[in-house]
């Protein structure tokens, strides 16, 4: 039996870029202390309401990534499930992000992302990131980088086909092991 693979550390957790809240109040079911925030006041306000309806406690806050250092509270993990790729080449602000989570992160504290990645084929969805623009973007020698593709972690079995140009391929990931 595979061991599950442990993608937090013990501790306060941050929600970067958290939408209506799915994966803060997944963690914060799990016993976390979760925080998450969202430019989208829309979204920040769906979350509250799912953490009430479901009474598992998660603090969301109406709040810009790019100012995140502004918080005023340090975070054992972060987490970034679909926001780094958002932003563009001509508006990204890295620095401000990547500056924040080092100001946010205890030391030795743990930076989780999930991106859709520049080896995915086709031209849809959200843009790419490579891991070139990974590694330069925190290359400023805070973080240690460890890149692992989704596929190193779990099998990816999809319920519907894979479309390529328009063509049902097969029901796998293209990364699936």
């Amino acid at each position: 039996m595979k061991q599950p693979v442990i993608l937090v550390s013990p501790g306060a957790i941050l929600d970067a870029g958290c939408g209506t809240g799915e994966n803060a109040l997944f963690l914060a079911n799990q016993g976390y202390e979760v925080t998450g925030i969202d430019t989208a006041g829309a979204a920040i306000r769906k979350a509250k309401e799912k953490s009430r309806e479901r009474r598992v406690p998660a603090v969301f806050l109406e709040w810009d990534a790019l100012q995140i250092s502004g918080l005023g509270k340090r975070f054992d993990t972060v987490i970034d499930c679909g926001l780094f790729h958002v932003f563009s080449d001509e508006e990204r602000p890295l620095y401000l992000y990547v500056e924040g989570l080092s100001l946010v992160l205890v030391p030795g504290g743990t930076f989780r992302m999930l991106c859709f990645s520049g080896m995915e084929s086709g031209d849809w969805g959200p843009r790419r990131v490579t891991q070139n623009e990974i590694h330069e973007a925190f290359s400023d020698g805070v973080f240690a980088i460890a890149i692992t593709l989704l596929a190193q972690v779990f099998q990816l079995e999809l319920p519907h086909p894979v479309l390529t140009n328009g063509r049902a391929d097969n029901h796998r990931s293209p990364y699936s092991l």
